[in-house]
């Protein structure tokens, strides 16, 4: 299965879904040689790997799996198609400098929240709080 969307922005795919990745060895996410991100995940529908390139400024996604249609209905929104960078209000020279040098990234959603929560937990990420009387 494949999708293809245009974004009305700059894009930079692997900052954006960066985010996703949990540590340098994670199986569940690389980035190939060409520039694609590849991405397994656990959907609704079943397991789904999904691979994400730009090209000539269209984003092609592929997927395979139970869940890959499912993946390939959110893709734009994973890659921040609902975010809008000129809602973020710029008012000091700093969040101007940070916003020239991350351009092409957006806020995206995975609509998976258990895999985000389950990859904190699991790298410690969590404080935990000693509770005296």
């Amino acid at each position: 299965m494949e999708r293809r969307w245009r974004p009305p922005e700059p894009l930079d795919v692997d900052a954006t879904l960066r985010v996703h990745r949990h540590g340098g060895r994670d199986p569940a996410y690389r980035r190939a040689p060409d520039g694609s991100v590849w991405r397994a995940s656990y959907t609704p529908d079943g397991p789904g790997t999904v691979t994400v390139v730009m090209r000539a400024g269209e984003v092609a996604a592929r997927a395979w799996g139970p869940g890959a249609g499912w993946l390939l209905d959110r893709f734009p929104d994973s890659l921040g198609a609902q975010d809008d960078p000129d809602s973020l209000p710029i008012d000091t020279p700093v969040l101007a400098q940070l916003a020239a040098r991350a351009r092409g990234l957006r806020i995206g959603r995975s609509d998976r929240v258990w895999e985000a929560l389950a990859s904190i937990f699991h790298r410690g990420d969590v404080l935990a709080c000693a509770v005296s009387d």
